[in-house]
């Protein structure tokens, strides 16, 4: 499906690498103003269409900070005069048995995986509200739906919180014209994963999946356009699986 966000706002979080940069370049690529969003505020080539240069901006911002977040969504707003869709795509996770977690590290996965999508929506809602429209896509991922082998338990508690947080934020906005949904990506080819498996373990893994293999970004991307488009204008508190049919 070809999406046009022309004339569109968009914020994407944790579009340094993985999904978040890929869907953060789909959007560039489909006519948006597209922020990139991430800690290291890595640049990236601004992307063209058409022979036509797409405005593309890339910000260094922790999201797990409250008055820095709340700064960039001010400076978002006066500058743009809306904000239309936002993207937290942002996440870390750590593969180490519960015993081995210490509560510093425990908060810190929390702090990036869940709190920063609470500041982002916090932020952004009241003016989104105030236009009446607004799109808001959150990434949790297949952990959430059933339990992860690569992954500990305070990733797997905030990816799963993400869903409720999700749910109850689209029964708020929804008579103020916004859609907030989620999805929960199945395992895919992300500099996160790759780290946290060796080769045979990623093989093992794609033969345990339905369609025998391990997502693309591209995969999870088009997902999340859809969801971000006004072709999904209908769906709001929904939870999608793209997970390559595992249960």
């Amino acid at each position: 499906m070809i999406f046009d966000f022309s004339n569109k706002n968009i914020i994407v979080v944790g579009a340094s690498s993985g999904i978040g940069l890929c869907t953060a370049t789909r959007f560039a690529e489909s006519g948006g103003r597209v922020y990139f969003i991430s800690r290291s505020g890595t640049k990236r080539k601004v992307h063209y269409l058409k022979n036509k240069k797409l405005m593309a901006e890339n910000i260094q911002l922790d999201a797990t900070n409250a008055t820095a977040v709340q700064n960039f969504i001010n400076y978002v707003a006066q500058k743009e005069k809306r904000i239309d869709i936002l993207i937290n795509a942002q996440a870390i996770n750590h593969c180490v048995p519960i015993e081995n977690i210490s509560i510093a590290q425990w908060g810190k996965v929390l702090a990036t995986n869940l709190t920063s999508i609470f500041l982002m929506c916090k932020a952004c809602v009241p003016h989104m509200k105030k236009q009446r429209y607004g799109k808001i896509v959150n990434i949790s991922s297949v952990a959430a739906r059933n339990r992860s082998p690569v992954s500990g338990v305070h990733y797997v508690a905030s990816k799963s919180a993400i869903l409720g947080f999700t749910r109850q934020l689209a029964f708020e906005t929804a008579p103020f014209g916004l859609n907030v949904n989620a999805v929960c990506p199945g395992q895919t080819e992300t500099p996160m994963l790759m780290k946290s498996m060796t080769p045979s373990q990623r093989k093992a893994l794609a033969k345990s999946i339905p369609l025998r293999r391990i997502a693309d970004p591209e995969e999870q991307a088009s997902v999340i356009l859809f969801l971000a488009s006004d072709t999904a204008s209908y769906m709001s508190g929904a939870v999608v699986d793209v997970n390559g049919g595992q249960i």
